[in-house]
Parts: structure tokens; sequence; C-alpha cells
């Protein structure tokens, strides 16, 4: 009976290897953010808690020749999300961003909400709201390795930046023009 016990624990897969990180696919000039099953339903209850919000895609940014030229490059993974284990307890954690669906000024701006989905040992994401930026622009997530700050900008306006500081997310609000 314990050697049943011990070979289904050695045999039953770990939930942190459940957690898939997105994908992002190629679609002609744009790109698409795959999320996985836990992920997308984790986000959808987000949209369904938080009406008048949807997930932002490639398509919202107003710079998708530099996003192009960024993502060519490693330097992000997505315009709109970035996957890494932000709080560091050994499980992947994702960032995504959802946009107002109205327009909030005469710039034709919208309201941007940037959520951390954290991943769980029951393979399940947690969502976090890390900051709003109201009535602005917002055209990239872009991490830093060297400090753990994730900056997030409007190319050429302005710029913001957060990171995980071991109890909560610390935020530099956007400032620029």
């Amino acid at each position: 009976m314990i050697s049943v016990l011990v070979l289904s624990l050695l045999a039953a897969p770990s939930a942190a290897l459940k957690l898939q990180p997105p994908t992002v696919k190629t679609t002609g000039n744009s790109y698409v953010l795959i999320l996985s099953p836990q992920l997308e339903s984790a986000a959808a209850k987000y949209v369904d808690d938080h009406p008048g919000i949807r997930l932002a895609t490639f398509t919202d940014t107003r710079e998708g020749d530099e996003v192009r030229k960024m993502m060519a490059a490693g330097e992000i993974q997505f315009p709109y999300a970035l996957w890494k284990d932000l709080n560091r307890d050994g499980l992947l954690d994702v960032v995504l961003v959802f946009i107002s669906k109205k327009v909030v000024n005469q710039w034709a701006w919208h309201d941007w909400f940037i959520v951390a989905f954290h991943g769980t040992s029951a393979a399940t994401f947690v969502p976090v709201a890390i900051t709003k930026t109201q009535g602005s622009c917002l055209d990239s997530l872009v991490p830093h390795k060297a400090d753990d700050w994730v900056e997030f900008s409007c190319f050429g306006v302005a710029a913001g930046a957060f990171r995980w500081n071991g109890k909560t997310y610390e935020v530099k609000a956007m400032m620029g023009d």
C-alpha cells in the first residue's frame, strides 16, 4: 500500500509544470497573444469582474514598427504581456494589460490597467492589480533584468515602472510630457 502511494506521488506531475506561459503567434504584420486555458479563464473572470475593460491586443499600440523591432530583438515578449516569476515563489506569473473600451479624452486615449496573474501550486492564476494609467497611451512592458523593474511606457511621451518588493508591487507612476 505504501509503495503504491510513493509511486503515485513520483508519477504525479508538479502543479507548477501545468502553468503554461502565453505564446505569441505571428499573423501577417501583427502578433496575437495566445493564453493557456488557466490564464485565459483567469483573464476572462477579471474582465467579467471589471466591466468596461478588455484585454489589450497588438493593434492597440500606436508604435507598431518600434514594438516589432523590440520583439524581434528579444527586448519584449509582447507589448501588453510578460511572463516570469515576478514574486520569486518558483511559479510562473504573467502580467497582462487591460484597456478601457471607451476613449477618455480628446486625444483618443484610454485608461490602462496593469495586472499580474500570480501562478499558484494548484495550477491557477490569481490576479493582483498593479497600477492604472489614466487617459494616456501605453505601448509596451519592458523588463529590466538587472534590477527587476518592469517599465511601462508611451514611447517618447512618458514612462513608469513597477517591481515586486517582497510583499506588494512598488510602482513609479507614469510621468513625462
